[in-house]
């Protein structure tokens, strides 16, 4: 608690107009958290809307293959049924952020500064 409270300090001495980067911020990051969630299970949904199938190989037969903690959360694995591909996939397999080190949550905390207006070297922080 010392820290949150050096905070609170810290950003009751800043003006009106810091105060306010302050409050933006803060809020892009506090409804990212929500946005996430949604993000997350709209991909799921899109993913699978037409029927399980593998991303790979398209088989429609899959197996529910365990669960892992991942950069996005806890997330089902798959693991496709046709002999020949037997590949394992989430619901982020071959899709833009399959390979990123960075989770959803940064993405669309960086998508949000970018439309805000942010210059790159900010948001980078």
């Amino acid at each position: 608690m010392p820290r949150v409270n050096n905070v609170i300090q810290q950003v009751s001495q800043l003006n009106t107009y810091e105060q306010g980067k302050v409050f933006e911020f803060l809020k892009v990051v506090l409804m990212s958290n929500g946005i996430t969630n949604s993000v997350n299970k709209e991909i799921t949904e899109n993913r699978f809307n037409k029927g399980k199938c593998c991303p790979f190989c398209n088989h429609n037969k899959i197996s529910k293959y365990g669960k892992y903690h991942g950069k996005n959360g806890v997330k089902q694995r798959y693991k496709c049924q046709n002999p020949e591909c037997r590949k394992t996939f989430n619901d982020f397999s071959k899709s833009p952020v399959s390979s990123s080190k960075k989770g959803i949550d940064k993405w669309l905390l960086y998508a949000q500064c970018m439309v805000n207006g942010n210059l790159l070297g900010n948001v980078l922080k």
